[in-house]
């Protein structure tokens, strides 16, 4: 399944920038900070060797932290230089950086990932998947997925929480009526299907498509109709409402 969106994520270092001096001087701040981070660790683990030669280990632990503090000071100057948002700094994103690979940390909420992992097998010439579409510019509702196939088209909310927990709040009416506004909107049949993570075995609504993840593709394919549409325009139409 082929997934399609509206903006593809970048590298957060343009290539040219990677050329800067800057750049380099924020991969060694990187390695400054995880060797005063190590000093300060190691100092406590031979606390008794240091003590037995006559050395403080809170003095060799502040060398370590000075160190990482002045590897810290020199990634977030360098990182200001290279206009690298400092905001959320974590391990992946560092990751990304020093190995200039995409930029795409995961969204709360969203399960796109678990989707695409699920549905690996269906052909992306056959199917793609969207992700926050709204049904018309007249509605603000933001339907969670829509999966796309040449002859029709699935509104898909995924639901974390069991139909039996009293937490549970049935998406089934809003998702129907978003459905509905859609398929006016495209032209096309489009069905809605829930999907839920800890499986659909309790859920007892019967005028609306429900699986568990693994079940999927099979549920999809089972529900598949026999005209096919103009796929290019309905994609068209489709990310035009793309938030």
């Amino acid at each position: 399944m082929k997934y399609t969106r509206k903006n593809k994520p970048l590298p957060l270092l343009p290539a040219h920038k990677r050329k800067y001096f800057a750049f380099y001087a924020l991969i060694i701040s990187l390695g400054i900070t995880v060797l005063g981070t190590a000093v300060f660790f190691i100092a406590f683990s031979l606390k008794r060797v240091l003590t037995e030669s006559g050395i403080s280990f809170r003095y060799v632990q502040t060398i370590g932290m000075l160190v990482a503090f002045t590897g810290i000071a020199i990634y977030i100057y360098c990182a200001h230089l290279l206009g690298i948002p400092l905001q959320k700094t974590t391990f992946y994103k560092i990751k990304t950086i020093v190995k200039n690979e995409v930029f795409d940390p995961p969204i709360k909420g969203d399960y796109t990932k678990l989707l695409l992992r699920v549905t690996k097998d269906l052909t992306d010439q056959e199917w793609k998947i969207f992700r926050n579409i709204t049904p018309s510019s007249h509605d603000t509702t933001i339907i969670p997925h829509v999966i796309l196939h040449r002859t029709c088209a699935f509104t898909v909310y995924t639901c974390q929480t069991s139909p039996t927990s009293h937490h549970f709040k049935d998406p089934a009416h809003w998702l129907t009526a978003a459905t509905h506004t859609l398929s006016r909107h495209l032209g096309i049949p489009v069905l809605p299907l829930i999907v839920f993570i800890q499986g659909d075995k309790h859920y007892k609504n019967s005028s609306i498509l429900h699986c568990s993840p693994q079940h999927l593709p099979d549920t999809l394919w089972h529900n598949v109709k026999q005209k096919e549409h103009n796929i290019p325009l309905i994609t068209k139409k489709i990310m035009a409402n793309m938030t």
